[in-house]
């Protein structure tokens, strides 16, 4: 799931500016405001009285309780905290290209264009090594309790190593897996604690229930919608043929379908006036390579009016002077 991790980054990433803008650079860049609001904001493993609770610590702490655009935020949380979505399945914004989105910038802090084959060689063996090291931490789990195994099932307590002051419960079969993180079913992926809970249960194969038809090759309709208790009577053949044999009345009118891409969201962010500014003033200017001015360029630089004017007047007297010699010759050729 680093593809995914990294599509939320980049989208916290592009929400920073119009965060310094609506609080300014001291309270984000000076205080720890950012880095602890963030705590609550960006975690999915967390429930919604928890970021409730820290976010009006955080807020009492900074004193911002008269904040209107915080307080605006704070009103609309349902729409944009991932903690009010741990309990809906969003697998359905996972893109296809998101993986291969997400390799191509791993290796790219690796790799440069004109590499030798050998130098390739060994920046690729860097590569590799550096994400094991990735993988083998994000497996380091510390499993704190045991539960006793009851009706095939046996209950863990298990500490993540990367998220603090958290533990996390597993319960664990032969055929299933929950945690307490619900990442599989917001994810539609078994997490880390799950698969640590199924070694350590002596489970050597990935359980049919925790891989949704929608992973695989062969994937099936209206199994994944029975799942979540979903009606699937529009799935089956007998009664999308009736749909489709039952014609509607009166004239029918045919739009062409819509153009969709097939990369990305399409949606962009809209961008306040000062960011607009700000990125305006990064904008590089051109400049006249005869006096180095922004206003103008080489073709209309007064000095290179002047110089054209020269020029013409170079041509214009050297072409008089030749007249003048040509006039002269055929005088003296007539005395003659």
């Amino acid at each position: 799931m680093s593809h995914v991790r990294r599509a939320a980054t980049v989208m916290v990433n592009r929400q920073v500016p119009r965060v310094h803008g609506q609080l300014g650079n001291f309270l984000c860049k000076e205080t720890e405001f950012i880095e602890k609001i963030k705590k609550y904001i960006w975690s999915s493993v967390i429930e919604p009285d928890e970021f409730e609770q820290g976010w009006k610590e955080v807020i009492k702490e900074f004193k911002l309780e008269e904040h209107v655009w915080l307080s605006k935020m704070y009103d609309m949380r349902q729409s944009w905290i991932p903690a009010y979505f741990r309990d809906k399945p969003m697998y359905g914004l996972i893109r296809t290209t998101s993986r291969s989105e997400s390799e191509n910038y791993f290796f790219s802090q690796f790799h440069q264009c004109g590499s030798t084959l050998s130098e390739f060689y060994i920046r690729f063996e860097s590569a590799m090594d550096k994400q094991q090291e990735i993988l083998a931490a994000r497996d380091d789990m510390r499993i704190q309790t045991i539960g006793p195994e009851i009706h095939g099932m046996k209950c863990y307590e298990m500490k993540d190593v990367k998220i603090k002051d958290k533990i996390f419960q597993v319960e664990v079969s032969k055929t299933h897996a929950n945690c307490s993180c619900k990442k599989f079913l917001m994810c539609g992926i078994p997490c880390r604690h799950t698969f640590c809970a199924l070694n350590h249960f002596e489970v050597v194969k990935i359980p049919r229930r925790l891989v949704l038809n929608r992973w695989m090759k062969n994937a099936e309709n209206k199994a994944s919608l029975k799942d979540f208790g979903i009606s699937d009577e529009h799935q089956n053949k007998e009664s999308v043929s009736a749909e489709l044999t039952n014609k509607p009345g009166g004239d029918i009118t045919i739009h062409p379908p819509l153009q969709c891409k097939n990369k990305g969201s399409g949606l962009k962010r809209l961008r306040g006036k000062r960011e607009k500014a700000v990125d305006k003033l990064k904008k590089k200017k051109r400049q006249c390579k005869l006096c180095n001015y922004v206003v103008h360029d080489k073709r209309t630089c007064p000095q290179n009016m002047k110089v054209a004017g020269a020029k013409v007047q170079a041509k214009v007297l050297t072409k008089l002077l030749v007249a003048g010699a040509e006039v002269e010759t055929e005088v003296a050729e007539m005395l003659h």
